[in-house]
């Protein structure tokens, strides 16, 4: 039986174990979230007087360890973020995240880092908020403009740099006080399997698809140097005779052919009994009548659930880690890297999604959707275009039934949907499109990523005049 023990740790540094009145709590991870999410019941204070009068108050830390054959581990400590209640209900409602919220919600202090790998740069961001670095995984030497970025996107481009050279990806994860960033080929030392006994690996459940989307085995190369052409070329002749050519060109150095290449994509859903390494970034291996082999978890979520450890994972053979460019804004200078060729629109569109993800946490409220501190879906995406100049200061109607024939906006074919757009179910829902299959939306219980949704579904694309 797996015992949970909660600390509440307040801003005085008082701790309070609160093990007693929690209820359920849900911890997920995913490839493009800077930080794991605690969901949370606690029974309020003022329900009964024999129940601890501890207030869980925003910014205080709740430590989870999870106590399974007298071996304590870890699950997450997480900075309260958000609660909400109803006097119709017993239960305080809590958000938390990880420590690494803070590198979401900061600025880099030093914005350009010369001549440095990316482990270091790291370190210095981390170190520069009051943070612990634990442990980073070695980069490559580069120079970086980080002007505008948050601290989590300034280290993520640090390692977009490394993995652009060296075809591997990376993940950073914060563990306990420690913020880690650790290479995607780190292994879980559990077997997925079909087994009898309900231990740590058993499957309880698992569907799959396959699908060539994200499928490239031709890369060509264009150097520009001066007025010469060079090219490099990679290609896997084999992928191209069972599919066919799926061919992508770019231009830079031949050097950036790593990790460009892609096969025929596999995603599996699983739910199994878990253990908390399993955590999104890792790889672990699935040994099942339906389907065989090493995959990456792109997506995990862990439930205690009658004493017993959940784990309900998304699969898949490729891991899209979260690659950040250089901050396109409008101070940046014309001769540094990546400015060429930016146009106002292009600006415009980073400086909205860079508002955006800076916005992760804040809480969901539709009554509340026009005040400050708070989104609905369509305040959420209104807000998007006003940031990016493209939406009056007005305070205009604007829902998801109004945006299909608002005239700022113009439609465009799902096969053409890019970075910046709008998703809407004109009945329904809006999300804002950020590239790689990944949306950012304000949805219950506050701002957070999500999956684009599947054309047919209902969602309709709509791309902001201007941007």
């Amino acid at each position: 039986m797996i015992k949970v023990k909660v600390l509440a740790v307040g801003s005085d540094g008082g701790t309070t174990d609160i093990s007693d009145v929690v209820g359920e709590f849900k911890i997920k991870g995913a490839s493009k979230e800077c930080a794991r999410t605690l969901d949370m019941k606690i029974i309020r204070d003022d329900v009964d007087e024999e129940y601890p009068t501890f207030k869980v108050g925003l910014g205080d830390t709740l430590d989870i360890t999870v106590i399974e054959d007298d071996k304590p581990s870890q699950a997450i400590k997480a900075v309260v973020w958000e609660k909400q209640a109803s006097i119709n209900e017993i239960s305080l409602d809590i958000v938390g995240y990880d420590r690494s919220i803070y590198l979401n919600k900061n600025e880099t202090e030093t914005q350009v880092f010369n001549d440095m790998t990316a482990d270091a740069v790291a370190k210095k961001i981390i170190g520069e908020l009051g943070l612990t670095a634990g442990n980073l995984a070695p980069g490559l030497k580069d120079t970086y403009n980080c002007r505008g970025m948050t601290s989590y996107d300034a280290i993520m481009h640090a390692y977009t740099k490394t993995s652009r050279k060296n075809g591997k990806k990376y993940k950073l994860v914060a563990n306990g006080d420690k913020i880690n960033v650790f290479e995607a080929s780190d292994t879980v030392g559990v077997v997925l399997e079909e087994l009898d006994e309900p231990v740590v690996g058993k499957l309880l459940d698992l569907s799959y698809k396959e699908s060539l989307d994200d499928l490239v085995n031709e890369v060509k190369v264009i150097e520009e140097d001066e007025k010469d052409e060079k090219k490099e070329k990679k290609s896997d002749a084999e992928s191209q005779k069972r599919y066919g050519a799926i061919q992508k060109i770019i231009k830079g150095k031949k050097e950036d052919i790593a990790g460009i290449m892609a096969g025929a994509k596999k995603e599996l859903d699983v739910e199994c009994i878990g253990s908390w390494d399993m955590v999104t970034g890792k790889s672990i291996e699935v040994k099942s009548d339906v389907i065989s082999g090493e995959f990456y978890i792109i997506d995990d979520e862990h439930v205690i659930n009658d004493g017993t450890h959940i784990c309900n994972l998304t699969l898949s053979t490729e891991f899209e880690m979260d690659e950040k460019e250089e901050g396109q804004s409008e101070n940046k200078d014309s001769d540094s890297p990546g400015a060429k060729g930016a146009g106002k629109g292009s600006a415009n569109i980073e400086k909205g999604l860079a508002w955006a993800q800076k916005q992760l946490g804040t809480p969901y409220s539709q009554p509340n959707r026009m005040r400050p501190g708070y989104f609905d879906c369509s305040s959420f995406a209104y807000e998007f275009g006003r940031q990016m100049g493209v939406l009056p200061d007005a305070n205009w109607a604007w829902t998801t039934q109004t945006i299909p024939g608002n005239p700022n906006v113009v439609e465009v074919p799902y096969s053409e949907m890019k970075r910046g757009d709008l998703i809407c179910n004109p009945n329904k829902h809006v999300e804002i499109y950020l590239g790689g299959g990944e949306i950012i939306h304000s949805t219950p219980p506050s701002v957070r990523y999500g999956k684009v949704p599947p054309a047919g579904s209902g969602y309709r694309v709509f791309r902001f005049k201007g941007a």
